[in-house]
C-alpha cells in the first residue's frame, strides 16, 4: 500500500533539500578558497623566501668559521623546478608559474668566490695545490706562503675575474646537484721566516661551486 506524504512531511523535505544544497555549495566554495590560498604566488613566495634564508644562513655560518671547513646544500625536492642564481652580491630564486615569472632576490653580506669546472681550480684543496705549484707553498698554517706583490696580484686577478663575471651574469645552479660551500684560509708569511704568527695575517675566502655529474 503506497503511503502519501503528509503536508508536514512535505514541509520538512522542502527545508532539508535546500539546506543540503547549501552545504554542498559551501563545501565547494571552501575547497576552492583552499586551493587558491595554497597555490597562489603568495604561498610560493613564502617557500622561496624560506629557501633563500636557509641558503644565506649556510653561507654566513661557513664564512664566520675561524678555521677551514665546508658544508653541502641540497635543493629541497619541492623546489627542484626553481632556478637558484648566485652573484657575489645577491641570491635569486626564479619560478615560472601560470601567472608569469616570479623572481625573489636578496642581497648577501658575504662575498662568495664562485668557481666552476671550467676554471683552472675549483675547490679549497685545488687552490692550495695551485699555490704550491706556483709559489712553492701550500699557504697552510704549517706552510705559510711568503707575501709578495706577485702573490697579491695573482689572487686579486683570480678574484676579480670571478667577481666581474658573475656580478652581471649570476651563476645558475643545477638543481639536481649538491652545492659545496667552503671556507678557505691562506696563511701569509710576511717576514719570510718560514713560520706563521698572528702578526703575519691571513686571507680568507668563501668558495662555492658545483661539481659536474
Amino acid at each position: 500500500m503506497q503511503r502519501s506524504l503528509s503536508p508536514e512531511t512535505h514541509a520538512v523535505m522542502s527545508i532539508i533539500i535546500p539546506t543540503t544544497g547549501l552545504l554542498l555549495a559551501s563545501a565547494i566554495i571552501i575547497v576552492t578558497i583552499f586551493t587558491i590560498i595554497f597555490s597562489n604566488p603568495v604561498q610560493i613566495d613564502i617557500e622561496i623566501q624560506t629557501q633563500i634564508n636557509t641558503f644565506i644562513t649556510k653561507l654566513q655560518t661557513i664564512d664566520s668559521a675561524i678555521f677551514e671547513t665546508n658544508t653541502t646544500y641540497y635543493m629541497p625536492e619541492g623546489l627542484t623546478s626553481y632556478d637558484l642564481l648566485l652573484s657575489p652580491e645577491s641570491i635569486s630564486i626564479i619560478k615560472e608559474t601560470d601567472k608569469g615569472t616570479m623572481i625573489h632576490r636578496e642581497p648577501i653580506i658575504t662575498k662568495p668566490w664562485i668557481r666552476t669546472s671550467n676554471d683552472t681550480w675549483m675547490s679549497t684543496k685545488d687552490l692550495h695545490r695551485l699555490l704550491y705549484v706556483s709559489f712553492a707553498s701550500n699557504a697552510t698554517q704549517i706552510d705559510p706562503i711568503p707575501e709578495t706583490d706577485e702573490l697579491t696580484q695573482f689572487l686579486l686577478d683570480q678574484w676579480n675575474s670571478s667577481y666581474t663575471t658573475y656580478l652581471t651574469n649570476p651563476y645558475i645552479f643545477v638543481n639536481s646537484r649538491s652545492i659545496r660551500i667552503e671556507k678557505c684560509i691562506l696563511y701569509l708569511d710576511k717576514d719570510h721566516d718560514g713560520l706563521w704568527e698572528k702578526t703575519d695575517g691571513k686571507k680568507e675566502y668563501l668558495i662555492i661551486y658545483q661539481q659536474d655529474g
